[in-house]
């Protein structure tokens, strides 16, 4: 390399001068890679010495760092007549500009060095800490290269992405072309619905589908009335026992509360004397009150059946949230403990003419039960979606399978496009 094409503004050097300089140092030993630390809060790198470097690369070093050498950006640059030419080492020191430098806008990626050296890298120009401290070089490749992207922890999302991917996965299952094995497991429950309320003596036909957390039981519910709706002499509702939860204010005073809480969704935060009470009017109700036809209406309070609804904004109950009119030939309730056989839950079996469960793998609800926390809002990463389901949602799975009372029918839930 001649020494025009290092920038020396002190005129043409001795090309045989430094080679001979250059041969006549020892070959540099192989060194253990220096492990950098933080000591402290201020911002200094301490490391292991570097290797030796011999003192005529030293120097010509020193000329690109000085102003008038090589710019923030590493490339050749014209040297003015002030310049200073090669000195030594205290010379190099003494006119050493600041450090400190704040960051150029432009500058997105760490040096050469402190990449290579798996360091943090300050971006201050014209040389970074590090390097200035290792006197190596230091040099910037495309400064103006957008960051790469952060590396996420196993698992991250963020609630965007979650809910594109929730998008991409909408369809209504009227859409032939959009068929799934679950849709064919909707029209099948719902046709074994129709059926066994044909047969059925009494006005009203009540069915109960319960499920783990993450089966797909609600999904499953409002899939069933979107089918049974298609046949113009059925009327269908949905009730979910999720307006059961015990509001957080209610909570607040439990012995427990933390523990309330954090295990909210478990059968003992849900309000079971109401909910069991709620069943037993329902049960009266649709054998005794005549089936109306939509144009009879409307109907007064004591022909309608009103429940809590659960305000997932709010997340907590909200009264009368749903309306059970008398035309409704078919009422079907969806929870997780319908059919949970324990005491006082227990009583709601056999409160309803037809029980279905909707099961799916553990491992497949503890996920979608993630996702579904993220796109909620209730956690911002998959990593602690996945934490709160296993330290609430997925225990009260295993004790939903363990104590299953015999559902008349099983749903298969498998997922699309997981």
């Amino acid at each position: 390399m001649t020494s025009s094409s290092l920038g020396n503004p002190t005129g043409p050097q001795d090309d045989s001068t430094d080679r001979q300089s250059s041969t006549s140092q020892n070959t540099p030993t192989a060194q253990p890679r220096p492990q950098p630390r933080r000591d402290g809060a201020t911002r200094e790198l301490t490391t292991a010495q570097p290797p030796a470097i011999s003192r005529g690369i030293c120097a010509r070093i020193a000329q690109w760092l000085r102003p008038g050498g090589w710019g923030p950006a590493c490339q050749p640059q014209p040297t003015g007549p002030g310049s200073v030419g090669a000195g030594t080492t205290s010379q190099q020191s003494a006119s050493r500009p600041q450090l400190h430098i704040q960051p150029d806008a432009s500058a997105s990626l760490d040096c050469k060095a402190c990449r290579e050296w798996n360091v943090v890298c300050d971006h201050a120009r014209p040389q970074c800490e590090h390097c200035y401290e290792q006197q190596i070089l230091c040099f910037y490749v495309n400064p103006g290269q957008k960051p790469r992207r952060k590396a996420r922890r196993h698992g991250e999302n963020t609630v965007g992405e979650m809910a594109a991917m929730s998008g991409e996965r909408a369809r209504s299952i009227t859409d032939v072309s959009a068929a799934t094995p679950m849709d064919s497991e909707y029209i099948r429950l719902a046709d074994t619905i129709r059926q066994q309320a044909q047969q059925h003596s009494k006005p009203r036909y009540l069915v109960a589908i319960a499920g783990i957390p993450g089966s797909g039981k609600t999904t499953t519910a409002q899939a069933v009335v979107q089918q049974l709706h298609k046949d113009r002499t059925i009327h269908a509702a949905l009730l979910s026992m999720d307006g059961f939860h015990l509001p957080r204010s209610v909570l607040d005073q439990l012995p427990n509360a933390k523990e309330a809480h954090i295990r909210r969704g478990a059968p003992w935060t849900f309000d079971i004397p109401r909910f069991v009470t709620f069943m037993q009017n329902l049960r009266h109700w649709s054998d005794k009150t005549p089936l109306a036809t939509p144009s009879s209406g409307p109907w007064s309070s004591t022909e309608i059946i009103q429940a809590p609804a659960f305000d997932h904004e709010a997340k907590d109950p909200v009264e009368n949230g749903i309306s059970i009119t008398p035309d409704a030939n078919i009422i079907i309730v969806e929870g997780n403990y319908l059919l949970l056989n324990e005491p006082g839950w227990r009583d709601l079996a056999d409160l309803v003419d037809y029980r279905v469960f909707v099961d799916t793998d553990l491992e497949e609800a503890r996920e979608r039960t993630a996702k579904r926390h993220v796109l909620a809002g209730i956690e911002k990463t998959l990593e602690d979606g996945y934490r709160r389901v296993d330290t609430n949602d997925y225990l009260n799975g295993v004790s939903i399978r363990e104590k299953l009372i015999g559902p008349d029918l099983v749903v298969k839930s498998v997922s699309v496009n997981m």
